[in-house]
C-alpha cells in the first residue's frame, strides 16, 4: 500500500515536472519575443535600448538553468523508480525508458531540447550584439 502511493506520488511529480518544463519553453519564447518587440517599438532613447536589450539574454539564460534542474530532477526520480520496478521484478514505462535511452526517439527528444536553447539563446545574444553595434 505504501509503495503504491509512494509510486503514484512520484510519477505525478513526473507529470508535473514535464508540464513545467514545456510552460518554461513557452514562457520564454514568449517573454524574449515581447521584450524585443518592444524595446525595437519603443522610443525611450538608446541608453534604454542597450540595457534593455540584456533583458532577453538574462531571460534565457535563468529560464534555460531552471530548466536543466528540472531536468536533473527528473532524471532522478526516474532512475529511482526505474531501480524500484527492477527490484519489484516488474517491467513497467520507467524500467521501458531505461531500456530504450539510446534509441533513436529518445536522442532526438533530447537534441531537439538542446537545439531549442541553443537557438534562443543565439537569438538572445544576437539581439544584444545588434543593438551593441547600432550604437
Amino acid at each position: 500500500m505504501m509503495r503504491e502511493q509512494e509510486y503514484t506520488k512520484l510519477a505525478d511529480e513526473v507529470q508535473q515536472l514535464q508540464s513545467d518544463m514545456r510552460r518554461i519553453e513557452l514562457a520564454s519564447v514568449a517573454a524574449v519575443g515581447g521584450i524585443c518587440a518592444f524595446l525595437l517599438t519603443e522610443k525611450f532613447g538608446m541608453d534604454f535600448l542597450f540595457f534593455g536589450s540584456l533583458l532577453p539574454l538574462l531571460v534565457t539564460l535563468a529560464a534555460a538553468l531552471r530548466y536543466v534542474a528540472y531536468f536533473y530532477q527528473l532524471k532522478r526520480i526516474r532512475t529511482y523508480l526505474a531501480t524500484k520496478e527492477q527490484e519489484a521484478g516488474y517491467d513497467g514505462w520507467e524500467a521501458y525508458l531505461v531500456e530504450h535511452r539510446g534509441t533513436p526517439a529518445a536522442r532526438l527528444a533530447a537534441i531537439s531540447s538542446i537545439v531549442f536553447w541553443l537557438m534562443l539563446l543565439v537569438y538572445s545574444l544576437a539581439f544584444f550584439i545588434v543593438v551593441l553595434a547600432y550604437d
